[in-house]
């Protein structure tokens, strides 16, 4: 008696899986199709490769039975893209620009990217021009599967302090503090309050100090003692901290 037909086969259902990490391809363990003979199988085959690329895979499983009578069925394998690329952003970026500059033209440099299968694209939402201030780049990449990753560049731009103008003041060289009611004080115009006066002898020692000079100082020494008639060096510190600096005569006779 001959054995004329052929074993049942059924395959196992279409199988979807991702991309093996950092690879455009995915190894799978295959599931054996449902076979069965009247007498007896005796060989399942498939023609499935090492690895399965990405995209869609069509495999023939073929099963014999003992008298080489054949049947096959057909099982699709679908490797899909679901891995991010990688992407890290250019250094952060700090300049400093002359005050009252804007619309600053920078250069914030490209990022570096990688993907497991390809990287479609890379943009940024970069302005053409840059304000002082903080402002952060979004950079984002793209590969053929849709799949996106971004980053974040910081570029900071400060502006120089605009220096304070130099305080204008102007001095007599010479007082006359005898009592006639002329040229009695040494005057400082324009002098801001607040401002301290340091008077010196031609030895460096400190002769009088007022850290609110009112324009009162007639050749006194701290404990209101007559200084000997002379030469003597102040110094003037504004409030903003600048020092100006000179020589004073005390003459009386």
């Amino acid at each position: 008696m001959n054995d004329d037909e052929k074993p049942t086969i059924i395959c196992p259902p279409a199988l979807t899986i991702n991309t093996d990490p950092g690879v455009n391809y995915a190894n799978v363990a295959l599931d054996t199709p449902d076979a069965h003979d009247n007498v007896f199988v005796s060989s399942i085959t498939n023609n499935a490769p090492e690895v399965f690329q990405l995209g869609t895979t069509r495999i023939q499983w073929i099963v014999y039975d003992s008298s080489g009578n054949s049947n096959y069925c057909m099982q699709s394998v679908i490797v899909t893209d679901a891995e991010d690329p990688q992407i890290e952003c250019p250094g952060d970026i700090s300049i400093e620009v002359e005050a009252g500059r804007d619309n600053i033209p920078i250069d914030p440099g490209l990022p570096v990217t990688s993907d497991n299968v390809r990287v479609v694209s890379v943009t940024n939402n970069a302005p053409a021009f840059f304000h002082p201030g903080t402002t952060v780049v979004i950079w984002t990449a793209m590969d053929e599967a849709g799949n996106m990753a971004s980053c974040d560049q910081t570029v900071s731009i400060t502006t120089a302090d605009i220096p304070e103008p130099e305080t204008e003041l102007s001095f007599n060289n010479i007082i006359t503090p005898n009592g006639d009611g002329k040229n009695e004080y040494f005057i400082i115009k324009d002098l801001p309050e607040n401002s301290e006066l340091i008077i010196f002898d031609r030895k460096d020692k400190i002769r009088y100090q007022d850290h609110n000079y009112q324009n009162d100082w007639y050749g006194m020494d701290s404990q209101n003692i007559p200084l000997e008639d002379g030469t003597y060096w102040f110094i003037v510190i504004t409030p903003d901290g600048q020092e100006h600096s000179g020589y004073v005569i005390v003459k009386r006779q």
